[in-house]
């Protein structure tokens, strides 16, 4: 939680700093958030999906509750897989992006316009 403190008070304080500076201190911030972050969405997925698990076998004699309840299980294992691809592809995507910029850095606006 330290991290996560300096690191706000370093955002506030980069009044004059240069954008590195900047989005340095914004890139740790992220990071010191990450694993709380994921900790608390992984808990309420669990708990999610055993409420959802739970309905399912309470359903047990009316189908109405029964395809009802199995249509949110199927909606809650697309959305953990969607989330799953994102959370994988997000990262490696950014990676991409960042070394075509760097390996493009020459290109600028003026040469654009020009």
């Amino acid at each position: 939680m330290n991290t996560f403190i300096s690191s706000i008070m370093t955002l506030l304080a980069a009044d004059g700093a240069d954008f590195t500076d900047l989005s340095d201190t914004i890139v740790e911030l992220i990071n010191s958030m990450w694993v709380p972050c994921v900790a608390i969405a992984s808990a309420l997925a669990v708990a999610w999906g055993i409420y959802l698990g739970i309905k399912y076998w309470l359903a047990a004699g009316d189908e109405q509750k029964k395809r009802s309840a199995k249509s949110s299980l199927i909606s809650f294992g697309v959305g953990i897989i969607i989330i799953f691809v994102v959370a994988v592809g997000a990262p490696l995507g950014i990676g991409a992006l960042s070394e075509w910029v760097s390996a493009n850095n020459s290109v600028t606006v003026l040469a654009i316009l020009q």
